[in-house]
């Protein structure tokens, strides 16, 4: 039997690293998925790129999650500071998460004929001119 493959794995798993021996040190690490030699290949990438994009991506989600889910308790004030209806603090958290929900498959075919770049630059600029959109909100109107 091949020691890299067992018919009891799922399809797809790859093993990591095959051991010459139990009580050696030495190992055969094996790349997977394997690196190319694009220099763009974010394997290829130096260290410090790497926690930089792990960084922006990071905080581009903890600012989505933010906007959807941590304003939940900010409804009753807002609400009675800006004269909204519980209705109108629902149809707009829905049409958030309706917009998040759909916003990923309708910039996927962008993001693969443009590259990846350009989509998080115009969703960045665009997350970021709602919010302060909804910073300037005075009334149900403006919402």
């Amino acid at each position: 039997m091949d020691d890299f493959y067992d018919p009891a794995w799922p399809p797809g798993t790859v093993r990591l690293q095959q051991l010459f021996d139990n009580e050696s040190k030495d190992a055969e690490i094996i790349l997977q998925p394997r690196p190319t030699d694009n220099p763009n290949d974010p394997l290829n990438w130096p260290k410090w790129s790497k926690i930089i994009n792990l960084g922006l991506a990071s905080f581009y989600a903890m600012v989505v999650y933010a906007f959807f889910n941590a304003t939940g308790p900010t409804w009753g004030p807002m609400g009675d500071e800006l004269h909204f209806s519980s209705a109108t603090l629902l149809n707009t958290y829905a049409i958030g998460c309706a917009t998040l929900a759909l916003g990923a498959p309708m910039l996927i075919p962008f993001a693969l004929k443009y590259g990846s770049r350009p989509v998080y630059v115009f969703s960045s600029l665009a997350q970021f001119a709602i919010s302060i959109w909804a910073a300037r909100t005075q009334s149900a109107g403006d919402w």
